[in-house]
């Protein structure tokens, strides 16, 4: 369980007794005034763990992953904010318990110091979502106020450092490796709370001086002050510098505190242009300041962050706020720090009481405007204009014209519509509006699709409707299930499979111009089918119990020449006519001339074979009428028998009427599954008080209560294979796992526990629920096995040849390699026992067992192999041949050895060698021609060479 500390009263320790002394002289305190909580900027989400915090710092993972970095008094949180509205905590790191924290990343590596120690803290964020803690370093010094990253040198400054001899500031190279920093040099002419380098010149917080220091560090490790000058409040406490390098911000952290901007073009003249502080707040204090494009955001305790508008540097002017903190005053209280670089443009603050604010600054959009054209220059209207991987869109008007208001950042722009091509064009956002002209709209690039309809079992299915939603385009598969569309307009597409007897759910596929799309539709299919349009074998109308004098059941064809509101006017059927029911009316006949009186009536099925599934599922359409002007007495009941009719077990009842079609899904009960002699009955009845009873059946099916798992495995690098399966536990049911971390599985419909087992992770299982005949998408995370390296040479017996090219493998898993030019190999192996086995030309192959632990760093496993007894046997050349070609073989010592030729039907055509062989090389020639002298025709023929109780096989091709 992580330490909740208790809130600190007092922050700020070893400036405690300059914050005492200007509280007193002001005699401020927190006042309770009316709280306006935010201008221009909005509210994206909020995170809090219910600790006191500190310092943010932010992260953005090549795979895309957005990290915000919250400093708290014990330690690191790590939160996931790519999707901001909905921020994660993926890590912590605990520290020593400190009142202040400050964090820096570079490359995939975050970094942390604090004033109260443990050094430098060093974390992988390689992996975005499971930060690591790799290093800490602690030789220099064990505490720090604040750390800055100079990325273009590769090189940290840690600064407000408690190292010896009143040295406060250490710089360290984070090349060649960012996770062990090497000290370059160490300085101490005057106290710097904090630190901003840029292209060899850096910015210095002189906090006790008062001052902006300005050093010469191009030529590390030497550092030479250029410049001094005195901050308006006396107490620098942050620096930073403007994008283009012309400005220096510093902050006040104290009362009354300032943001100063600094000309510093000429860094040995600094140049004061002009100061802000808060108008609304004026005793509140600053902490830090940080700018991007044109903006500067500041965390100013009491009053959240406030962001100033620096377009005029001498007159900067604000351009929005967003109140963290409800009070006011001269109080350490509040935000903290603010980190406005990340990615999708939204701003992280941190607020010492309540956590992490996740903002977006409205007045940072820019308004992004265009028009749209044909290649005629006439505009397009109706044109989707998107920035992709955001919910921000417009739609072209009558005149081709959009606009879209966006974030800074770097952004895809879509234009689509359907028809016409789809442009893809990128744009980077800054905090100014942006034309971007006009974009030509061609007609569409056309693009065929091609596919099938299959089950889920893999089976192609003829004759069934395949439709382009939201398209013209349909059509239907032949008789191997195969679809085309050709001349699609270029887009994102979505097909949908239709017949009776299979569901399937919607298929997107992206149609490209000039390409061919290949997509499998993939359904569920009934084993069992009637639409009662044809072939209506079996059925039968009346049992020995029926006893209605009217409505029995027949099949009839629905039409609207029958007007009765108590029957149909049209089967159920696309494009059908028939379905039983009780009793058609004639035209002009009353409803009561023909519905169901004075009993019962029965319709019963064929038998079905339904042993292939084992949970059988009957459903129907159907149409049921019960009307009466008292309470309905009658009911529909559907009966079903495992055993041909010999045994009946009602299945379902239904007093319930309606005038329409609707459909009725039945799970037969354990009994039936696995049946071969399934028979269903229907059953309309009238035997209570007299009621206005209609029934009618349609599109029938029977299938299998089941469903599918499309499933996939992670984390999956690029070019991450796997080798593995996943079963259904306890079911017996398995299948590979794809190379690619995919798989599909079939299962019972209900409750199931899913098992992946991949080699290299430990087995991740899941309890799924599964509907009829749906499909779940379900992505598992494995967690990876310790690996060691394991490397090594492959030598000859003797140790005096390394062999090169030789195949070292650990038998019955993927992990596989080849000796390089040295006879060395590596191999990256999970921790357990195996079995290594090398293979290499002209030796005999050879296994060696190998244990990797977990205690072992890397395992060395020298491998030597011996000469092969016999060698070559297995080739001839040239191979194919036309008149002649040689067996050429090597052997050990000497020996017997026969060679003899096959042809196909395994008939032997040629001894080529039969008696000892001498230690060496040997040549063999075949002419072509049998023992007989006969020549052979043209063909292939087998080759059987046998030595010293060992055999080798190859084929030979003869040509004319």
């Amino acid at each position: 369980m992580r330490p909740i500390p208790l809130r600190p009263l007092i922050r700020h320790f070893t400036l405690l007794a300059a914050c005492i002394a200007m509280v007193a002289f002001t005699g401020a305190s927190v006042v309770a005034t009316a709280w306006a909580q935010s201008e221009g900027v909005t509210l994206v989400s909020h995170f809090d763990v219910g600790t006191t915090y500190n310092d943010i710092w932010g992260y953005t993972a090549p795979d895309g992953t957005e990290l915000a970095i919250l400093g708290t008094v014990t330690g690191t949180y790590f939160v996931d904010v790519t999707d901001p509205e909905n921020p994660e905590e993926v890590g912590y790191v605990g520290g020593n318990s400190s009142t202040w924290r400050d964090m820096k990343t570079y490359g995939h590596y975050a970094y942390s110091v604090n004033e109260s120690g443990g050094g430098l803290q060093i974390i992988d964020l390689a992996d975005p979502k499971n930060p690591t803690l790799v290093n800490s370093r602690i030789a220099q010094f064990e505490t720090a106020h604040n750390i800055f990253v100079d990325e273009g040198a590769g090189t940290l400054w840690a600064v407000g450092a408690n190292g010896p001899a009143g040295r406060n500031a250490y710089v360290y190279a984070l090349e060649p490796d960012p996770s062990s920093p090497e000290l370059i040099t160490s300085w101490g002419d005057s106290y710097l709370h904090d630190i901003f380098v840029r292209d060899g010149l850096a910015f210095g917080a002189a906090i006790y001086a008062g001052e902006l220091w300005i050093l010469d560090v191009s030529d590390l490790p030497n550092i030479r002050v250029l410049s001094q000058i005195a901050t308006p409040g006396h107490f620098a406490h942050n620096t930073w510098l403007t994008d283009d390098g012309d400005y220096c911000l510093t902050t006040d952290e104290n009362s009354g505190g300032h943001v100063a901007i600094y000309d510093v073009r000429d860094p040995a003249r600094p140049r004061l242009v002009s100061h802000w502080t808060n108008p609304e707040s004026p005793t509140s204090i600053v902490h830090n300041a940080f700018v991007h494009g044109k903006h500067a955001y500041v965390s100013w305790y009491t009053t959240g962050v406030q962001i100033l508008d620096l377009t005029d540097p001498s007159a900067p002017t604000r351009a929005g706020y967003y109140d963290t903190y409800p009070g006011t005053g001269t109080t350490f209280d509040g935000a903290w720090g603010v980190y406005p670089y990340s990615r999708h443009g939204y701003v992280y603050v941190s607020d010492i009481s309540s956590g992490l604010y996740v903002l977006r600054f409205d007045g940072a959009r820019a308004l992004v405007s265009g028009q749209v054209l044909d290649g005629f220059g006439t505009p397009v209207e109706g044109v989707d204009v998107r920035a992709l991987g955001t919910s921000e869109h417009a739609i072209t008007g009558v005149d081709g014209t959009f606009g879209l208001r966006l974030l800074p950042g770097d952004y895809e722009i879509e234009y689509s519509r359907f028809g016409w091509g789809t442009v893809v064009r990128s744009v980077e956002v800054e905090q100014t509006d942006l034309a971007v002209g006009e974009v030509v709209l061609d007609q569409s690039p056309l693009g065929d699709v091609d596919g099938t309809v299959r089950d889920v079992r893999g089976v192609g299915l003829p004759d069934v409707s395949v439709r382009m939603l939201g398209t013209p385009f349909e059509t239907r598969t032949d008789e191997n299930g195969a679809f085309a569309f050709q001349s699609v307009p270029e887009g994102n597409r979505v097909l949908q499979a239709e017949a009776l007897g299979i569901y399937g759910e919607p298929t997107e596929v992206r149609v490209t111009g000039s390409t061919d799309v290949q997509i499998d539709l993939v359904v569920f299919l009934s084993a069992t089918v009637t639409d009662f349009e044809s072939d209506v074998t079996g059925w039968t109308v009346g049992t020995a119990e029926d006893d209605a004098t009217a409505g029995i059941w027949e099949l009839a064809v629905l039409d609207d020449a029958v007007d009765s509101p108590a029957q149909p006017t049209a089967d159920h059927t696309e494009n059908g006519t028939h379905a039983f029911v009780t009793e058609r009316g004639e035209p002009g006949s009353e409803a009561r001339d023909h519905d169901v009186d004075g009993g019962s009536t029965t319709l019963e099925s064929p038998v079905w074979d339904v042993s292939d599934l084992p949970h059988p599922v009957v459903s129907f359409q159907l149409w049921y009428v019960n009307a009466t002007d008292l309470v309905p007495d009658d009911e529909f009941v559907v009966s079903a028998s495992p055993d041909g009719g010999a045994n009946w077990t009602e299945v379902w009842r239904t007093p319930d009427g309606a005038q329409e079609w609707r459909r009725v899904e039945l799970v037969l009960p354990e009994p039936f599954s696995g049946t071969s002699q399934l028979q269903l009955r229907f059953v309309a009845s009238d035997i209570g008080m007299g009621s206005l009873v209609e029934a009618a059946i349609d599109d029938l099916e029977i299938y299998g209560a089941e469903g599918r798992i499309l499933g996939a495995v992670a984390p999956a690098g690029e070019g991450e294979e796997f080798d593995g399966t996943v079963s259904l536990v306890g079911a017996g049911v398995e299948v590979p796992l794809g190379s690619d971390g995919r798989f599909e599985l079939i299962v019972p419909a209900g409750d199931a526990t899913i098992a992946v087992d991949a080699f290299g992770y430990a087995t991740a299982t899941r309890a799924v629920t599964v509907a009829t005949r749906t499909t779940i998408r379900e992505t598992f995370e494995l967690a990876r096995l310790p690996h060691r390296e394991v490397t090594g040479r492959v030598l000859s017996e003797d140790g005096s040849t390394p062999l090169v090219g030789a195949v070292v493998a650990c038998v019955g898993t993927p992990l596989r390699t080849v000796t390089d030019d040295d006879g060395e190999y590596r191999l990256d192996v999970p921790v357990g026992e195996y079995m290594v086995h090398v293979t290499a030309q002209d030796f005999e192959q050879t296994e060696q067992s190998l244990v990797v632990s977990e205690e072992q760093e890397s395992v060395v496993l020298d491998l030597s192999v011996r000469p092969a007894f016999v060698t070559g046997a297995d080739r001839a050349a040239p191979n194919p041949f036309f008149d002649e070609t040689v067996f050429r073989f090597r052997v050990a010592r000497a020996t017997d050895v026969r060679l003899e030729l096959f042809d196909v039907s395994g008939r032997r055509v040629r001894i080529l060698f039969d008696g000892p062989a001498t230690v060496g090389e040997h040549e063999v020639p075949w002419d072509g021609r049998r023992d007989s002298g006969e020549l052979l025709p043209a063909g292939i023929y087998f080759q059987r060479f046998a030595a010293d109780g060992r055999e080798m096989r190859a084929r030979v091709i003869r040509l004319r």
